[in-house]
């Protein structure tokens, strides 16, 4: 038996002898049996109801759809030639519904997602590539839940149609690479769910509705990526993934929740814009930001308070493409390109004295050696530790343990 579904009326199985068999939910008398062509062994193959319509995850068929009668109506075939990806891994393994929209799980080519038309067909409304093998789904609430295999559990948001006044499903699906770069002269606008494996903007991506990247996000500059709805991006454990980075003259807007498990990197001059009243930004690994940044908007909620909107220093260093950085008089070098580390300060307006030397330590690691003319002894500085953490003390010469 490969598997059980029941509506208000008939028990439906899925037996391993490619069958389905229909009964009286009342008093489990025979109604029918469905022979189906035999299929690929590995695959595990749930079903699920819609009404009186059945959904059957048909292995290396896709997902098939079968009406009160016993008769398929409609079917939602595999995807083929998707690059690095063997198709012989590419098996629907299961189905699930949830309130009209529903997602399979085919193997290495992730998941689907589709709801179905006024005339009970399926309308896919996108792929979501998890980089694993989707073995099991289950769809409940606002959330699809996902056994990826080695990729483990994934967890993503369903967006449903109408995002604060906007219909998701008028903009078209992408369907191109799971590597997305849009071209500094393109203006490419998007909706529904959407998977990638990585994404650099370098002209203007507008997306409405579910978007989920495993690794790295780019936004750069003279890039726009504006989405509403649910975006994530990165990977569990939090801040073990590839950042999501905007950087310098990039332009970030969010309407809805941006959810990213690994570093929020905004470089110098870089933008971010909330919209709306209602959204929200989770950062589960650090905050780095440059000098410059600029952050439009105040009805928004962010989770773990980690951005400064208002920070307290004129000066800025951090260590994500140079060692050193230089100014006022100052100099900081840092041991490695580790990006959480940060140093702030206030300039002094022409500042004198013999140049000294402070040794900032975590623990026993020698993390940054900052040199400065004796005008900056006594005054504050903040550093950014390890996990975003921040410390303030004040300029001295000699080794400083934090």
């Amino acid at each position: 038996m490969r598997s059980v579904a029941v509506n208000n009326s008939t028990v439906a199985l899925y037996s391993g002898d490619s069958k389905l068999r229909y009964f009286n939910k009342s008093n489990l008398n025979a109604i029918r049996t469905v022979d189906l062509p035999a299929d690929w062994a590995e695959a595990k193959r749930t079903i699920a109801f819609h009404n009186d319509y059945l959904i059957v995850s048909a292995g290396k068929r896709g997902v098939q759809l079968f009406d009160a009668t016993g008769t398929k109506t409609d079917e939602i075939l595999l995807p083929t030639s998707l690059p690095n990806i063997n198709p012989d891994e590419i098996v629907t393994n299961g189905v699930t519904n949830n309130n009209g929209y529903f997602a399979a799980a085919n193997g290495a080519a992730g998941i689907y997602v589709a709801d179905m038309t006024p005339v009970n067909n399926f309308n896919v409304i996108g792929r979501i590539d998890l980089n694993g093998s989707a073995n099991f789904v289950k769809s409940v609430g606002n959330y699809i839940y996902v056994a990826n295999g080695r990729g483990g559990i994934k967890i993503i948001r369903l967006v449903r149609g109408t995002i604060h006044g906007i219909n998701c499903n008028t903009f078209p699906n992408y369907a191109g690479s799971s590597d997305l770069v849009v071209g500094a002269s393109e203006n490419l606008v998007h909706g529904q769910a959407l998977g990638l494996q990585s994404l650099t903007v370098n002209g203007r991506l507008y997306h409405c509705g579910t978007v989920t990247v495993l690794d790295a996000v780019n936004v750069n500059n003279g890039g726009t990526l504006e989405v509403h709805g649910a975006f994530s991006q990165g990977q569990y454990p939090a801040g073990t993934g590839a950042p999501f980075t905007v950087r310098s003259g990039g332009h970030l807007m969010v309407e809805g929740h941006l959810k990213v498990y690994g570093d929020f990197v905004m470089e110098s001059n870089s933008r971010l814009t909330f919209l709306g009243t209602n959204s929200r930004i989770t950062i589960y690994g650090r905050y780095i930001r440059g000098n410059n940044i600029t952050i439009i908007g105040t009805s928004y909620v962010d989770t773990y308070n980690k951005l400064d909107v208002t920070p307290d220093y004129n000066n800025v260093f951090t260590f994500l493409n140079s060692t050193t950085n230089n100014s006022s008089g100052v100099s900081a070098t840092a041991v490695a390109l580790d990006a959480f580390q940060r140093f702030e300060f206030n300039s002094l307006s022409n500042p004198s004295g013999a140049m000294q030397t402070m040794n900032i330590y975590e623990g026993s690691n020698l993390k940054l050696t900052v040199t400065f003319p004796a005008d900056y002894i006594g005054r504050p500085y903040r550093y950014g530790k390890t996990y975003n953490q921040t410390v303030t003390r004040n300029f001295a010469a000699g080794d400083i343990f934090l």
